[in-house]
């Protein structure tokens, strides 16, 4: 292992590598040689068996509050530097960057230096340890970065900043991800997605009917669909027993993506604000990988349901879309 000067290029995207976590350890293991008070740790896409991303290694250097400069110059000893370019961390929370060869390969380093008191300790730990428990997360996080840099993005703060919101929206707890391989050609299942006869049969949970009001599928097009409950004894967030939501489309990328942006017509605050749905479709051998993530939630829609509810329309998606 060689730490030297901090050279990168433009951000891309990379498929997962096994061996950033031992060119990490090592890191890590250099580090914490240098004064045994700090606690450092593999975090970001990198640390996540499995999740692609743009190939660097991001540490979380954590010090007793009162020791920033104990860590300072840990990292200055092992061959960090001041991060360089515009909009760079501020010192009193700063990043040291680098370069570490390992294994015939040039990873960037990112060294987040962070006092234990501070709550984006457990922010950085948190987002870890979603991605490593749900690979359908990590799909979506995934298709975040292609959608970012599909997009244009060159510039690494530019990267950065736009795949921000999808790091709090997790974080903030009020979401689901629910994915299914789909025996069929992305273009099919993208037609189902857009198609308002195709969502009235499959986008419905069991036990339910849907109507479609309104679902033009076009940027800025109204969507407005009313889901009943056939048992009597159901309570709808509309009518006694119907839910109704409207909205609008936010973003369709043909055969790719569809993003929506929708709210329940209810009178009570637990079940009211703006959600979005963002489905996103990706080649798998044989057919199609979807991901659908359901962002914002309000408080009184239980997570569980609302998961369910996902996972029993996506099966009525695939009785649809397979073998067709």
């Amino acid at each position: 292992m060689r730490i030297g000067e901090y050279v990168t290029g433009p951000p891309a995207f990379l498929p997962a590598d096994p061996n950033a976590a031992v060119a990490a350890r090592d890191v890590i293991d250099a580090i914490t040689a240098q004064d045994d008070r700090l606690r450092v740790e593999h975090v970001g896409s990198s640390s996540v068996p499995g999740c692609g991303g743009k190939g660097y290694l991001d540490l979380l250097v954590v010090y007793p509050d009162g020791l920033l400069d104990v860590a300072k110059r840990a990292l200055e000893a092992v061959g960090f530097q001041r991060q360089q370019g515009r909009d760079p961390f501020p010192e009193e929370r700063p990043m040291r960057v680098a370069n570490v060869e390992h294994a015939g390969r040039t990873y960037p380093i990112h060294a987040h230096v962070i006092a234990a008191s501070s709550p984006e300790v457990d922010e950085l730990r948190g987002f870890r340890a979603r991605l490593r428990a749900n690979p359908e997360l990590q799909r979506a996080y995934e298709a975040e970065k292609r959608r970012v840099l599909a997009e244009g993005v060159l510039d690494g703060v530019d990267y950065a900043e736009r795949k921000s919101g999808f790091v709090r929206r997790v974080l903030s707890g009020r979401y689901t991800c629910v994915g299914r391989f789909l025996r069929a050609p992305r273009a099919t299942v993208y037609r189902a997605l857009v198609d308002p006869t195709a969502i009235a049969r499959w986008r419905v949970p069991d036990g339910m009917t849907a109507r479609v009001h309104a679902f033009d599928a076009r940027p800025a097009g109204a969507i407005r669909v009313s889901l009943t409950y056939a048992s009597p004894a159901a309570a709808g967030k509309t009518t006694a027993h119907t839910d109704t939501y409207h909205g609008r489309f936010v973003q369709l990328v043909p055969d790719e993506r569809v993003v929506e942006a929708v709210e329940f017509e209810t009178d009570d605050p637990s079940m009211a604000g703006e959600m979005t749905t963002t489905i996103t479709l990706a080649d798998a051998d044989g057919g199609t990988d979807l991901v659908a993530v359901h962002d914002a939630l309000p408080p009184g829609v239980p997570l569980v349901d609302n998961e369910t509810g996902w996972r029993m329309a996506l099966a009525n998606l695939a009785a649809l879309v397979e073998d067709r």
